[in-house]
């Protein structure tokens, strides 16, 4: 149960999300996986839905009542409001959104020294640092040479992004690498804005050449976050779209440095336009030339 804009959400029914479950199996098994959270328009529901299973993940590991721990091992079982679920743990959760690459890897490194582990962690629109421009970048070549290694921090690495492709194509077409794209169900004339979300694995036969979809969960969920949690996390997006904005301004101004002309696609258009009539006007010269020396028979 959470509150958003003064109204209780009741979401017992809803969890523990197949997310969270995935999530508690890898680290106690000692396993991890990458989970690339998809979705348009921006802001349909990716981050509130990996933050939902944060949340949930975190008040499973403060809960220690038996009952209430047996819904995160019984598969494919339908919560009911009757039976008793531990309570989400957003704050908790807050330390384990990330975007900043300084964030990632000063947090990695802390979990390295002092030799511990979590279920998972949420690199927020990872994208933006993983695009799929930027396969030479240091940091990006580095990450992902990290990523099989990536089990001695955590269960389960998750990045979202609006647009799968956008990431780097080593990340997002990866046969191992589960996908997870967030749908509407419907409009959002409901207040709790209801959202769809069926991860799958790309998986091929061995007497296939074709990959086809393997799906691993299915996660009703909804997209608005509670009212507590959301004064702490807007500033935070609002933080990073001012990195971001920062980082276009510092490109700009090493592409000056550089001698670059920064110029507006119109400029550019006119200057090959007016490029075009010039080598028209010289070749009507040429030809005139060319019938003027030219010896008749």
């Amino acid at each position: 149960m959470f509150e958003h804009e003064g109204k209780l959400f009741h979401d017992e029914n809803l969890r523990p999300y197949g997310l969270a479950r995935r999530a508690i199996r890898n680290y106690f098994q000692n396993e991890c996986e990458i989970v690339v959270v998809t979705g348009m328009p921006e802001g349909i529901g990716k981050s509130g839905y990996v933050n939902h299973g944060l949340a949930d993940v975190q008040g499973f590991l403060q809960c220690h009542d038996k009952d209430m721990l047996k819904w995160m091992y019984e598969q494919n079982v339908t919560h009911d409001e009757t039976s008793p679920i531990w309570e989400t743990d957003y704050e908790a959760a807050k330390p384990l959104i990330m975007y900043p690459p300084e964030q990632i890897v000063e947090w990695l490194m802390e979990m390295l020294v002092k030799g511990k582990r979590t279920p998972m962690f949420h690199w927020d629109d990872g994208g933006t640092h993983l695009a799929s421009m930027s396969y030479n970048d240091p940091f990006v070549i580095a990450f992902m040479e990290f990523l099989p290694l990536a089990r001695s921090v955590c269960g389960l690495v998750v990045i979202s992004t609006p647009v799968e492709e956008w990431v780097l194509k080593k990340l997002h077409t990866a046969s191992g690498v589960i996908h997870a794209p967030v749908i509407k169900l419907g409009g959002d004339k409901h207040l709790w804005r209801p959202r769809f979300c069926k991860p799958y694995r790309k998986v091929r036969g061995p007497m296939c050449t074709r990959y086809f979809p393997q799906y691993q969960w299915q996660d009703n969920f909804s997209a608005i976050m509670p009212d507590t949690f959301y004064k702490w996390y807007k500033p935070q997006r609002d933080h990073y779209t001012k990195l971001a904005v920062a980082k276009m301004k510092l490109s700009l101004e090493k592409k000056k440095r550089a001698g670059n002309n920064v110029m507006i696609d119109e400029q550019i258009l006119a200057e090959i336009e007016a490029s075009y009539h010039k080598t028209s006007d010289k070749l009507g010269e040429f030809r005139e030339v060319i019938a003027q020396h030219s010896v008749m028979p």
